[in-house]
């Protein structure tokens, strides 16, 4: 621990030292974090929690006939239109 804490101390006194390095080194720090947790919000909104509606299974499938994707079991022979029913 005492190593962690000495080489912690040394790094904030080079960045004191160097305090034209510093403010880019923090900026670019805080937009990366900032940019990171914008994407995993978006992402954990849209792609990892379901869709606050009931049955929202159907209404993906009713967009995507609408949008004319053809279903992989259409390509296999399937009728599209049984899904609606």
């Amino acid at each position: 621990m005492e190593s962690l804490e000495g080489n912690i101390r040394f790094a904030a006194r080079l960045l004191a030292k160097n305090s034209g390095v510093t403010l880019p080194i923090i900026l670019t720090l805080a937009i990366a974090i900032g940019a990171n947790t914008a994407i995993f919000t978006v992402t954990d909104a849209l792609l990892l929690r379901p869709f606050p509606y009931r049955d929202s299974g159907q209404l993906l499938l009713g967009v995507a006939l609408l949008s004319g994707y053809l279903p992989a079991r259409h390509a296999m022979g399937a009728d599209p239109n049984d899904a609606i029913k």
